[in-house]
């Protein structure tokens, strides 16, 4: 398996480097199960859609799938963050996420190099108040965007210079892989070269709004980030923040262990946040 690969921003340079393999957000391990349980169980059109996308040239197979997912899956609301396979997200329905990464399976099955493409979760902004995740894939130097149903005009795939979101940072990018989440929490770097988008009223809260001793449990149940010009994490928060995400990620009788009671519920806390639809 080739290394992780994350970016700060989506341009070329950036989104397609090596990057470090260790993935604390505990996006990536949902994102391998999720395509655990698509490589045993595939949706009755996949076949057929695969069959199509297969055999057309490699700028055009970015375009269909894009055309062909966004049609098979109904979107849905999932407060509670589950990563689907596609198998799941045809037939139950799916949020953006769940686009991105029946979109990625298909194009890789379909032959467009994996290596040209990422999954990319962006931050609140000023305009948005969630998290979203898009596909990314790169051909011939050019970007294309492929988004979710209703987010790009008449639903197509874009150009990177004229998604509408460019200026939101990225906190997180993967492919089968591996993933990387940002250092610091997650606050990331705009998505476009050279844009910059200030933190508004509807950005996630900064740390300083709360105790201290909530400031790991926040960042590792993603209700806040660190902004850039506030201090780093030091290397013990770090690992402390490490432990708190596997738990989110995974919250076994074993994970819960190593916090400690406070840390336990705290979390527990802002994950039923989270699962309400925080």
């Amino acid at each position: 398996m080739p290394p992780a690969l994350g970016a700060e921003r989506l341009s070329s340079s950036l989104l397609f480097r090596q990057a470090p393999e260790r993935d604390t957000s505990g996006r990536s391990d949902k994102m391998a199960r999720a395509m655990d349980r698509h490589a045993r169980h595939k949706p009755m059109a996949w076949q057929a859609d695969l069959h199509v996308v297969t055999g057309l040239a490699m700028p055009e197979k970015l375009r269909v799938a894009q055309d062909l997912v966004n049609r098979r899956i109904t979107y849905r609301d999932d407060p509670e963050n589950i990563w689907l396979s596609p198998q799941e997200a045809y037939r139950d329905g799916g949020d953006c996420e769940d686009y991105a990464l029946a979109k990625l399976l298909l194009l890789r099955e379909a032959g467009f190099p994996e290596s040209e493409l990422r999954i990319v979760t962006l931050a609140p902004d000023d305009r948005h108040a969630v998290y979203h995740v898009i596909l990314v894939a790169r051909w011939q130097g050019q970007m294309f965007v492929l988004d979710s149903p209703g987010r790009t005009p008449q639903g197509g795939m874009v150009r990177l210079d004229g998604y509408k979101d460019a200026g939101r940072n990225v906190v997180w990018s993967a492919w089968s892989a591996g993933a990387v989440n940002l250092p610091g929490g997650g606050a990331g770097q705009p998505v476009a070269e050279g844009r910059f988008v200030p933190y508004g009223p509807l950005r996630m809260p900064s740390y300083r709004d709360y105790p201290a001793r909530e400031k790991l449990p926040r960042i590792a149940a993603n209700l806040l980030v660190i902004r850039p010009w506030e201090p780093k994490l030091t290397p013990e928060e770090i690992e402390r923040l490490r432990l708190l995400r596997e738990y989110f990620a995974t919250p076994t009788p074993e994970n819960a262990g190593r916090l400690t009671p406070y840390e336990r519920a705290k979390m527990d806390e802002l994950m039923a946040m989270r699962r309400r639809g925080y």
